[in-house]
């Protein structure tokens, strides 16, 4: 089954996700084949009925029960119709989970298309649903796709790590002698690549 793991809001895509779930649901066997974890005012979202194949768990959810989703879901769907970023991801990388993303924010860049997840077109119940029907229906190449997800993620902490390291030590030798605007210039160079 996928996770949605979030407040429950319009813009994080639910409306999208529950018609998705409703187009799927004939086809999978196994039930629930979403499951909505998190706070919301669901009257408010205008969803309509939600299918008998979607679990709603709307309360804040313990760190308890959140390991345990992670740890049993397939794939964590992030639907989104606006957003920056989400920390979701890498949460799903760490249980080994692949993600479904939408082309909105910075979602994508953490995405390896068709390795680590898919990135499909915000506000598109048929792409999802379509993406959500191959994916479930495939649970070794689930688990194949998170463990390159974790891969990918251990990769991107240990380059961060270096950068961090690389820039501290390169502050630490510029001593203490020099004016903030110094610093503050070399920084800015260093981050836009010219150093």
């Amino acid at each position: 089954w996928a996770l949605f793991f979030a407040r429950l809001e319009v813009y994080k895509g639910l409306p999208v996700l529950i018609e998705a779930a409703k187009q799927i649901a004939p086809a999978m066997q196994a039930s629930p084949s979403v499951i909505l974890a998190g706070k919301g005012r669901l009257e408010k979202l205008g969803m309509g009925l939600i299918p008998p194949s979607v679990e709603v768990r709307n309360r804040l959810i313990g760190d308890l029960e959140a390991i345990d989703l992670f740890g049993r879901c397939g794939l964590v769907a992030l639907p989104y119709i606006e957003a920056s970023q989400s920390a979701l991801i890498a949460a799903a990388y760490r249980f080994r989970k692949p993600v479904i993303v939408t082309h909105t924010g910075a979602l994508p860049e953490y995405v390896v298309q068709g390795e680590t997840g898919w990135v499909i077109p915000p506000n598109d119940p048929q792409a999802l649903a379509d993406m959500l029907k191959e994916a479930l229906q495939d649970p070794d190449r689930l688990a194949e796709m998170g463990r390159a997800g974790r891969e990918w993620y251990e990769c991107q902490r240990q380059v961060e790590e270096e950068d961090l390291q690389k820039m501290y030590a390169e502050l630490a030798d510029m001593g203490h002698h020099s004016d903030p605007g110094t610093i503050l210039s070399a920084l800015s160079k260093r981050s836009s690549g010219e150093v």
